[in-house]
């Protein structure tokens, strides 16, 4: 029977061993779970009272996939940035002169092809008829 003991001794201390090894393995991972996944009780404790500990996030690939985490090198560059807006384009109108002619008549030729073309100073802007400068011209000539 003593051999019989021997072996139930020595079974048992090997089971006993892998236990305690499992053990081990448990509180080990255990561990650095907690460190790297606080609670939402603790993170919002450690919030209130004002201490900011130092954590680390790690996602595997599919993680970072999914939730669409993209990674680009850091580099200067000018900022651009667009704004659109409606408006309405006009005319300056310090610029705008007003022709007043003191003499009946009409236009014969206009001499300008668009509103608000620029014309320069002495160039023709239109050609007028008129019959009271007609008979003005012909009184003098007489």
């Amino acid at each position: 029977m003593k051999p019989t003991i021997k072996g139930a001794t020595r079974v048992t201390l090997h089971v006993v061993a892998l236990l305690a090894a499992v053990g081990v393995v448990y509180v080990v991972t255990r561990d650095s779970d907690a460190q790297t996944v606080m609670p939402a009780s603790e993170s919002h404790g450690a919030m209130a009272s004002g201490v900011d500990a130092p954590r680390s996030v790690s996602l595997t690939p599919e993680q970072q996939r999914r939730i669409g985490v993209t990674f680009a090198v850091a580099a200067t560059s000018p900022f651009v940035r667009e704004i659109r807006v409606v408006g309405q384009i006009a005319y300056d109108e310090t610029r705008v002169k007003t022709i007043s002619p003191k003499i009946d008549g009409w236009v014969e030729r206009l001499h300008v092809n668009a509103t608000g073309q620029f014309i320069s100073v002495g160039e023709p802007l239109l050609t007028i008829y008129s019959p009271m400068l007609v008979q003005v011209q012909e009184e003098i000539l007489l």
